[in-house]
């Protein structure tokens, strides 16, 4: 009869460690931040002066949210810069919640991609958010990152040439083109479903009920320490 009782206990030891390492998991998994939907930014142009470094930005605007919020435009980049990845969040650019909160909203909001030589004038490509980005998250509504928290976005510069006097459109020797390309990756998680806290409510029932007290008083010892471990 004892041995029928620890077989049984330990069966409820290893069932509840087994339901809570799931459950960690889940926790786990639901938080986690990875790449959730990429947009490919390119521009190219040229001016009528000598310059040596490029800027490349993204602005969104619409009916929501208030104002324009513009990021990565206190970047400067030269072609020293190509391959490598830069990172934004709202400790770097104040307007990132702004711009985040636009993607996020399920309205299909103006989205700019805007390219110039630093000091010069700017070129822009101006398109919905439903056609911006170049990969999202299956399962979305095909416009924006409804359902997602951004924690940070990337940016990888590509390709980036500088030249002068390039083809000196002026004709005088003082002319600059260049040509840019990169990926943006934006970095964040699904927002946890709420059925995610009936599951947790539905393991602690369990793991409450394990902690029904045994006649054997040592395995009611095991149970109350594991017990404890637990809650």
């Amino acid at each position: 009869m004892p041995g029928e009782i620890l077989k049984a206990t330990l069966h409820q030891v290893r069932s509840a460690c087994a339901l809570t390492l799931a459950l960690c998991a889940g926790i786990f998994n639901a938080h986690s931040s990875d790449v959730i939907a990429t947009a490919e930014l390119s521009g190219g142009g040229g001016g009528h002066f000598i310059g040596s470094s490029v800027q490349l930005f993204v602005r969104n605007g619409g009916v929501t949210n208030g104002s324009t919020a513009t990021v990565f435009d206190s970047f400067v980049l030269t072609p020293d810069e190509v391959g490598q990845v830069f990172s934004l969040d709202q400790s770097v650019d104040p307007d990132f919640n702004l711009f985040t909160s636009r993607l996020t909203n399920g309205v299909n909001d103006q989205i700019t991609r805007i390219s110039r030589l630093s000091g010069g004038g700017s070129s822009g490509l101006l398109a919905s958010e439903a056609s911006f980005f170049s990969t999202r998250p299956p399962g979305g509504n095909g416009i924006d990152l409804t359902g997602f928290t951004i924690d940070r976005i990337d940016v990888k510069i590509n390709e980036l040439s500088i030249a002068s006097p390039g083809t000196d459109q002026a004709h005088d020797g003082i002319w600059t083109d260049y040509s840019i390309q990169a990926t943006l990756s934006f970095i964040g998680s699904p927002i946890p479903e709420p059925a995610g806290v009936g599951v947790f409510f539905a393991a602690l029932a369990l793991m409450r009920l394990f902690r029904r007290p045994l006649a054997a008083s040592p395995l009611r010892n095991l149970q109350s320490a594991f017990s404890r471990l637990i809650f």
